[in-house]
């Protein structure tokens, strides 16, 4: 794969920035512990922290992914179709640089 170099930059590049927005979510403070804070003032607080709980776990996967990759890329497997073992598609590659399938096995799950 001629780009090889190109791609683990563009990933490295994403795996920071999700450590970076994972960290600022995770950071979420619930706000101060004193009791004398309203019934709906707490409500709220625990409502935009579910919010951003929900909005790490999908972040983390996409880190995963990556992490994935740039072993593969490592290991000389980056590029390879998990399924058919057939080499990806640099514009698949180009759109996800994190693509685990090529285009017919991701069109047939």
């Amino acid at each position: 794969m001629k780009d090889l170099e190109r791609f683990k930059v563009a990933l490295l590049e994403e795996k920071a920035r999700l450590e970076k927005d994972i960290k600022e979510l995770g950071d979420y403070n619930m706000g101060s512990s004193d009791d004398d804070r309203h019934g709906e003032e707490k409500a709220d607080e625990v409502e935009e922290f579910m919010n951003a709980a929900g909005e790490i776990a999908p972040l983390q996967e996409r880190l995963e992914e990556i992490k994935t990759a740039l072993n593969k890329i490592d290991g000389g497997a980056y590029g390879l179709c998990e399924k058919c073992h057939k080499e990806i598609d640099e514009k698949v590659l180009e759109a996800a640089p994190e693509s685990k399938l090529c285009q017919n096995c991701k069109a047939a799950e």
